[in-house]
């Protein structure tokens, strides 16, 4: 890495261990970091699409000089313009660069306090706007092994903390729904353990995108599929209750959802089955359910343990 800093979208977390402190992660959204961008001088693109999501909507001010890799030319200057554009497989185009540059230049001592003290800032942030739910973030991380899979439904927590705050610490162990739709992840998860039975397999859900895919379940108990299936449970959907919130001043359009009872589903289908109403429960839980080894749901009663302190309403609304 030499002396640069590394920001990752969602698609390219774990391409370097996110406890590194010159890996700021999928953070580009946040102030501090803004700030911190607005004042480097070059920024190197490597196979990113400067997505809407990453970008503040295409408003993140980026270096004016852009070098950017793509193995796609028509990617090259797509949403941002690049002074430099290099259609190239990305991993001989870094392999090349690093070889050019090997021996010609040395880490900026001041360059990486201010990208530290950026790196530190954006994630102190999130962890103020969570409220209790960064406990629930640091104890699912400790609770896993290094090398566990986490997958990511379309839901509050995953997108929040789930896709940013909780570190990965190499390539797929993060997986998520690039297209944005709810109710992907426990399918993926499903799959994941059958391609990696050897590992654990987490998945983060919320109680509308799970009601999607239930006949999935079946699938999973018949095929022994352990998966841990942590749910958040706010009966709704609870994004687009805080922009109604927000923009509707409280009117709410079919963002309540009627409550399924959980822990009934579960008996019927066999599912091993956990509730967590305070977030001192959520540990044990996690540790039972990974111990078992069979297909787990622990359901997190949003209500019980309270809410975020920043209500969370889109990173288009986020300032």
């Amino acid at each position: 890495m030499g002396g640069a800093g590394v920001l990752t979208s969602q698609a390219g977390r774990g391409a370097i261990r996110e406890d590194h402190p010159q890996c700021i992660g999928n953070f580009a959204y946040n102030s501090a970091i803004r700030d911190f961008l607005a004042s480097c001088d070059v920024l190197l693109a490597v196979g990113t699409r400067f997505r809407g999501s990453e970008t503040r909507v295409w408003k993140l001010q980026l270096p004016e000089t852009i070098v950017q890799i793509d193995i796609d030319r028509l990617s090259i200057g797509r949403n941002y313009p690049a002074t430099v554009g290099c259609v190239a497989d990305a991993k001989f185009a870094l392999q090349a660069l690093i070889n050019e540059l090997t021996g010609k230049v040395k880490p900026n001592t001041d360059y990486l306090q201010e990208l530290l003290q950026a790196r530190n800032a954006c994630r102190d942030a999130l962890r103020a706007a969570l409220g209790p739910y960064d406990e629930l973030c640091a104890d699912l991380r400790n609770g896993l092994d290094q090398d566990a899979i986490l997958v990511a439904d379309v839901t509050i927590s995953a997108i929040l903390w789930g896709s940013r705050l909780f570190p990965v610490y190499g390539p797929r162990q993060y997986i998520h729904a690039a297209g944005g739709g709810i109710g992907q992840g426990l399918q993926m998860a499903l799959g994941a353990k059958l391609g990696q039975p050897k590992l654990q397999v987490v998945v983060i859900v919320g109680d509308g995108g799970f009601q999607v895919n239930l006949g999935e379940l079946g699938t999973a108990v018949q095929e022994g599929i352990g998966v841990v299936i942590v749910l958040f449970n706010d009966s709704g959907y609870g994004v687009l209750r805080n922009i109604q919130n927000r923009v509707l001043e409280g009117r709410h359009i079919g963002v309540d959802l009627h409550g399924l009872n959980i822990e009934k589903l579960c008996d019927a289908y066999g599912i091993d089955y956990y509730q967590v109403t305070a977030t001192k429960m959520f540990r044990s839980a996690l540790s039972d359910a990974l111990r078992s080894e069979r297909l787990s749901l622990i359901e997190v009663d949003m209500g019980s343990i309270g809410p975020f302190r920043i209500p969370f309403a889109g990173y288009a609304l986020t300032n």
